[in-house]
């Protein structure tokens, strides 16, 4: 009895449906009062090319850096040099570290086109070198810096003046 109502029941199902799979409805667009919202539009993006700066950096006369940099409004430049050496007059009573010249500069710089007068350069530049006169009783080192934003057009030099001789000149 019990097979005669399995029999039955599986003649009146059939065939088993095909199923169908169906995306899911879009969602609807946002509304802003009875209105519906504009989307805001992508800025394109544009390839600038980097700008060209010539560098030189002096001190007293003496020519400390002369060299091109690029930079653009997403990238600066910057330029590195340290220098330790023993002291030209080495004294029986210094410890080791008081022997030793120091040198080094440092020039970071990136554009700022966002200015009213126009395309500018924001400057920084440290300078480090010994402290003079050097006798056994005195050591130590002196260091300047300068931090400026000049304008500097296509075609235009500007040189920015620090203390202890340190100039700066910037070319496009």
């Amino acid at each position: 009895m019990i097979t005669a109502l399995w029999i039955a029941a599986t003649a009146v199902q059939g065939p088993v449906p095909p199923i169908i799979a169906v995306a899911p409805p879009a969602p609807a667009p946002a509304t802003v009062g009875n209105r519906i919202a504009q989307s805001e539009s992508v800025p394109q993006t544009v390839a600038l090319p980097a700008i060209s700066i010539s560098v030189r950096v002096t001190a007293n006369g003496d020519q400390l850096l002369n060299d091109r940099f690029r930079v653009s409004r997403n990238g600066g430049a910057s330029y590195q040099v340290n220098r330790n050496e023993a002291s030209n007059m080495v004294c029986t009573n210094q410890r080791y570290s008081a022997a030793q010249d120091r040198y080094s500069l440092g020039v970071n710089m990136y554009l700022r086109d966002d200015a009213p007068s126009g395309p500018s350069v924001t400057l920084n530049v440290r300078w480090q070198r010994p402290a003079k006169p050097q006798t056994c009783d005195s050591d130590g080192s002196r260091e300047v810096q300068i931090t400026q934003t000049v304008p500097l057009a296509p075609g235009q030099s500007v040189t920015v003046q620090g203390d202890a001789g340190l100039a700066v000149t910037l070319s496009r």
